[in-house]
């Protein structure tokens, strides 16, 4: 739906995709930095952001060429359960 939206909204796909990631990444910072420790929160914000917009873009992507929900879903679950 975000990037739906997004990308109506930009008017181009490559800008709504890369926003929708953003958006994607930024919303799973809390999972990924509830164990960090304070002397390495930095590096451990940047892995985990970088991480998580990359799944964001690739998801995205994949959902963009393919227009399908239930595929992504499994793939996120099993992203999700893979540590």
């Amino acid at each position: 739906l975000v990037q739906t939206r997004l990308i109506a909204l930009v008017k181009n796909p490559c800008w709504g995709l890369y926003l929708a990631a953003l958006v994607f990444g930024a919303s799973h910072l809390p999972i990924n930095l509830s164990n960090a420790q304070p002397d390495n929160w930095l590096s451990a914000f940047e892995s985990a952001f970088t991480f998580q917009m990359s799944i964001g873009f690739a998801l995205g992507y994949a959902y963009y060429r393919v227009r399908s929900l239930p595929p992504l879903m499994i793939l996120h679950t099993l992203i999700n359960s893979a540590p």
